[in-house]
């Protein structure tokens, strides 16, 4: 073919043709050039703040479940909902200025709210609200178990007359959903066919024999904590034991109660628990926040390629 005639490339650079240069291979196209992913976070300050607020955020809830959520669990729902819609502030924030510094301590802070209320409530329901409704309750001292049930009701103290004891052979261990709930009556030197109080327990028992549930196996103890939950299995276990046992089961309202040779000393521990738990979850986020920082810091965008 003749060299005068070649078809026009537009793609190639008018010197090229000129000079007799039409091969693409002989054409020299400048090279991308390559820059470097940076870092999402452009200074230390940043990065202090990526660790350190949704770690204080993670404190902030968890002390207001510990110290108001009794008292005041609307506030301290509202303020749940604050922190929300500041994380939520941060994420709308970082993706419209496309700042992924505030996207990253967005979702670092919704996830610190979101851990922080499933441990607050945990720690609450599993410590603080038997230790309130102990510190709130009626206490009753020289309580005779031969006295009706009625009268002590409202009782979250009990604090039973020399001479009472469990009657540990009389047992009654009832399963359900594989948790046995133990109950066994309380009982004076005066034997009653007729008990009012009866202590209880989670898995701590045999079926008909062997409770173990609490201090009972310490003689000095003479007190029962009010047990206010799961009452409807230890009512059923107690109607098995007056059916069993062949006692006179009356119609007046069973107390059941929490075997202790010290109440005040259970209920204290009830709130010393629950601050362990919180005081290890908080040491435990800031490291766990600390950490996320740093991989944040090792973390680079990807290399951009501009012309």
């Amino acid at each position: 073919m003749n060299e005068d005639h070649r078809p026009d490339q537009p793609l190639l650079p008018q010197e090229a043709l000129a000079n007799g240069r039409g091969n693409l291979g002989d054409t020299d196209f400048p090279p991308p050039t390559k820059v470097r992913g940076v870092n999402p976070f452009l200074t230390k300050a940043d990065l202090a703040v990526c660790a350190l607020l949704p770690w204080l955020i993670f404190a902030m809830v968890l002390c207001l479940f510990l110290f108001s959520y009794e008292d005041y669990s609307f506030l301290v729902w509202a303020l749940v909902a604050v922190s929300l819609l500041m994380t939520l502030l941060f994420l709308a924030m970082g993706a419209s200025a496309g700042r992924s510094g505030l996207l990253a301590l967005g979702f670092l802070s919704l996830v610190a709210i979101i851990t922080s209320v499933c441990i607050g409530l945990f720690i609450f329901h599993q410590y603080l609200k038997e230790y309130y409704w102990v510190e709130s309750g009626a206490v009753y001292d020289n309580v005779s178990p031969a006295a009706s049930g009625k009268d002590h009701q409202d009782a979250t103290i009990l604090r039973f007359a020399e001479g009472s004891f469990v009657d540990t052979q009389r047992t009654v261990g009832y399963m359900e959903a594989g948790v046995v709930y133990c109950v066994a009556p309380v009982l004076s030197k005066r034997f009653s066919n007729a008990p009012q109080y009866w202590a209880v327990g989670l898995d701590c028992c045999d079926q008909r024999n062997n409770f173990r549930c609490g201090d009972v196996d310490d003689g000095s103890a003479k007190n029962g904590i009010g047990e206010a939950q799961h009452t409807k299995q230890y009512s059923t276990a107690v109607r098995m034991a007056e059916a069993v046992y062949e006692m006179n089961a009356e119609q007046s309202s069973k107390v059941l109660v929490r075997w202790t040779k010290d109440p005040d000393a259970a209920k204290e521990e009830l709130w010393s628990n629950a601050i362990d738990v919180a005081v290890t979850a908080i040491g435990l986020y800031l490291i766990a926040s600390i950490a996320a920082a740093f991989i944040l810091k090792m973390a680079r965008a990807p290399p951009v390629y501009i012309k």
